[in-house]
């Protein structure tokens, strides 16, 4: 269930652009 509540902070932080490096993984997939 974690993945799933980082993917919801990730996705909005993906627009700024900081949490690529942290999450490459993750803001690929957006």
């Amino acid at each position: 269930m974690a993945e799933r509540v980082e993917t919801r902070p990730i996705s909005t932080l993906s627009s700024c652009g900081p949490p690529s490096k942290r999450y490459p993984t993750k803001t690929v997939h957006t």
